[in-house]
């Protein structure tokens, strides 16, 4: 199966306990209702894409709270890839239903794509944020894990038919 992760490493001024751990944050915003979008690429053309899972990060300083969200939509897309030295044309091939959900607290959020999404791309949206750093600072969304699960298409050569041998 394919797998794709986006995570960025932990501050280096923090506990060294802390060094080892990643997550992925957004910036802060003063709005609680702003949206943060998570793009993926597939290392293959075509994966039929399975199921989109993401963890919300639980403060890593306190641990008092998760930096969740309301609501995420996900998005599958099969954009056309261009060999080398080929004009790229700009379209979308196919593009799946997206699939809705409410954020729990600081489980697993996972989604189980329809049959039949074939994609090399997925879009992640996480609307609206619930937790603050401090009273003062803006809102975030952070996640500490998000996994994309799906198994590769590969295209095999065609069939020589019998005059072609």
């Amino acid at each position: 199966s394919e797998q794709a992760e986006n995570l960025l490493a932990g501050s280096r001024n923090i506990h060294s306990w802390m060094r080892r751990r990643v997550w992925w944050s957004s910036s802060p915003s003063p709005n609680p209702d702003s949206s943060e979008k998570l793009l993926f690429v597939t290392r293959c053309v075509d994966t039929l894409i399975t199921r989109v899972s993401i963890l919300p990060l639980r403060d890593p300083y306190h641990g008092r709270w998760s930096y969740t969200w309301r609501e995420t939509i996900v998005r599958t897309y099969r954009l056309p890839t261009a060999k080398a030295g080929e004009q790229k044309e700009d379209y979308v091939l196919d593009q799946g239903p997206p699939v809705a959900g409410a954020s729990g607290g600081d489980a697993w959020v996972r989604f189980d794509l329809p049959p039949g999404a074939v994609a090399n791309v997925v879009v992640v949206e996480l609307r609206g944020k619930r937790n603050r750093q401090s009273e003062s600072g803006g809102y975030y969304t952070c996640a500490e894990r998000v996994e994309v699960l799906g198994v590769p298409l590969y295209v095999s050569a065609p069939v020589p038919t019998q005059g072609e041998y």
